[in-house]
């Protein structure tokens, strides 16, 4: 049992480190250049921390709660990471941001449920 909440803890951690380099990559992209380190260690550690408390809120839950709680996860974000600047970068690429957080609440979600999420 152990190793089932240490393994579907890392595998949040995993998604949500790789989702912040896709956003943020995303939104580097778009603006013409790529994603910056020091940006990147900030948002990957925050992107970790929310989303392995919002895991807790959607254990046991039907997927389509990861889905709803991707849709307000970058605003977390958003207010989480140097206020107001987070919450300005997250307005300015709404589309991404959300669409990032969509794709990782439903991965998560996924996992959630694959390992057993009520623990």
């Amino acid at each position: 049992m152990l190793m089932s909440i240490t393994v579907r803890l890392l595998i949040v951690a995993v998604i949500a480190s790789a989702m912040a380099v896709v956003g943020m990559e995303m939104i580097a992209l778009r603006d013409g250049h790529h994603g910056e380190f020091g940006t990147l260690k900030i948002v990957i550690p925050l992107s970790i921390f929310v989303w392995l408390v919002l895991s807790l809120l959607i254990r046991g839950r039907p997927i389509l709660v990861g889905v709803y709680v991707g849709f307000l996860s970058p605003f977390l974000g958003g207010v989480l990471a140097i206020p107001p600047f987070g919450l300005l970068i997250v307005l300015t690429n709404l589309g991404i941001c959300i669409g990032v957080g969509i794709v990782t609440g439903l991965l998560v979600a996924i996992v959630l449920r694959q390992w057993g999420g009520a623990t």
